[in-house]
């Protein structure tokens, strides 16, 4: 199979696997937060926002130089194995080490020793890192991406059953751990590669030289992503960050996630076009466009609804979560917003522009998401201060972005009228229906919420934009042909 084919049937897998693993992460969210109570779920979560932190650590960007590297390949490799198990082992008795005084910190004993077990995952992805990263080197794409989704199911199924057998906490924990396992073994088991007992100085500080700009990034991208849940595990607890962590999951899964799937399918069209300024902002607010169809109604459709969509997907015990869903919806949309504007600083050479935008989100998203959290002490308060946070963030793009791609502000923005008109008729409509006819269950009131908002937002739409939305076909198919004329 050439070079080609190999990355269209890469990009292939990749989808089939990113739409199974958050589908099986979702489900099994939905099943434990209905089997555990939220003090053990803010336990985990919290553990989780700890190796998050950690993780950003985990190989220095090492992975990614072995992938862009081209010199002394064998040596390499081996040099690189042997990196990332050490640094595993490093990463794991540093945790193991911290865990008391982080329960102590955070008045939560049982998260010491959930934190030992779940640092062995380190380990873990330190024995496997090499094998991933020769994995993507030789485009073996399906082979990596059948193991993430393997390794996904297993750990669902793994803390599903702990759970229902009254493991409580440790449910999470232990799935986690043996879906770390399980890919990690996967990738041996594909790939068939052994070091060899050779670890290069030289070679390694030639990786980590590139390495270190990637673990910059990663660093930036943990203090901002994580920020909100941060601010809550040290000034309100890991009760409340179970909340939190409840809210965020359907958000996450259908919004925030979803601009990565829809710029990798679009993103070689305007890359295509990059040296010609106007095609390429024709595309990008052509994608832009097609980004809003989709995000705006469900992020708008998630607020509203967003009392309902908690009971009965997680339970009555997280009731109390409703209104951070609703905030974290329209986060969603807002981020979703300048997202294709990013990727076309990308397109024309030019991702320094990010980098240096990144710095300067963080030197005022951190003070106004802890402040907010300090002075009102509520988990709505975190997510407000990230919605503020915000607004700021895309009036700062905005501006940057226009100058840098040479595009007008309100052009951009005007891309979002129709289907931001249609999402307020939908809205509308749904409030509406809310308030005028009385179900006999919350279930069945979601499922009527969800029914007339899709139609009327869809209805309203295409009386608005139906040849654009004919036309968006056409660009998906180009985009994905032009995949395969350029080699990507």
């Amino acid at each position: 199979m050439g070079t080609v084919a190999k990355t269209i049937s890469g990009v292939i897998w990749a989808y089939a696997a990113f739409v199974g693993e958050k589908l099986s992460l979702f489900v099994t969210t939905a099943v434990l937060a209905r089997l555990l109570i939220p003090d053990q779920f803010g336990v985990i979560a919290s553990a989780l926002l700890v190796l998050a932190v950690v993780d950003a650590f985990r190989d220095f960007g090492i992975k990614d130089a072995l992938i862009w590297n081209d010199t002394e390949l064998e040596l390499s490799a081996d040099t690189s194995f042997w990196f990332h198990l050490v640094l595993g082992v490093a990463l794991t008795a540093g945790v193991f080490a911290a865990a008391p005084l982080i329960g102590e910190a955070l008045g939560s004993p049982i998260l010491s020793d959930v934190l030992r077990l779940m640092a062995f995952a380190f380990v873990l992805n330190g024995l496997g890192m090499t094998h991933e990263a020769v994995l993507q080197k030789n485009l073996l794409f399906r082979q990596r991406y059948i193991i993430d989704l393997i390794a996904a199911l297993i750990k669902g199924v793994v803390s599903v059953s702990l759970a229902f057998a009254d493991y409580g906490v440790w449910a999470l924990a232990y799935g986690y751990v043996i879906g770390v396992a399980t890919r990690t073994a996967g990738r041996w088991l594909v790939l068939r590669w052994a070091p060899s007992l050779r670890f290069s100085v030289d070679r390694c500080k030639a990786l980590m030289a590139y390495g270190r700009h990637v673990l910059a990034v990663n660093l930036m991208d943990i203090a901002i992503d994580r920020a909100d849940q941060i601010a809550i595990v040290l000034m309100l607890g890991d009760v409340s960050l179970g909340y939190y962590y409840i809210a965020a999951r359907i958000p996450e899964t259908v919004i925030f996630h979803f601009n990565i799937v829809l710029t990798r399918v679009l993103f070689p069209v305007y890359t295509r076009v990059k040296n010609d300024r106007d095609e390429l902002i024709r595309y990008l607010l052509q994608t832009a466009r097609y980004t809003g169809y989709l995000v705006i109604p469900i992020g708008i459709g998630l607020a509203i609804v967003a009392d309902l969509a908690i009971v009965v997907l997680f339970g009555d015990q997280w009731a109390q979560a409703a209104p951070v869903l609703s905030i974290l919806s329209l986060v969603g949309i807002g981020y979703s917003l300048m997202w294709s504007a990013g990727d076309g600083a990308k397109a024309i050479g030019r991702p320094d522009v990010l980098s240096k935008l990144t710095v300067i989100e963080i030197l005022y998203s951190l003070p106004i998401i802890f402040g907010m959290v300090w002075v009102f002490r509520t988990i709505e308060a975190a997510a407000l201060g990230l919605f503020i946070s915000l607004v700021i963030y895309n009036v700062l793009r905005l501006t940057v972005m226009s100058r840098v791609l040479g595009f007008r502000p309100f052009a951009y923005l005007a891309v979002f009228r129709s289907a931001t008109l249609a999402a307020t008729a939908m809205a509308a409509a749904v409030g509406l229906l809310r308030w005028l006819v009385p179900f006999s269950s919350m279930s069945l009131e979601l499922i009527a919420a969800i029914s007339l908002g899709g139609f009327v937002y869809c209805a309203v739409l295409w009386w608005q934009d139906r040849d654009r939305l004919l036309g968006g076909l056409a660009l998906l198919r180009g985009g994905m042909g032009t995949g395969v004329r350029e080699g990507l």
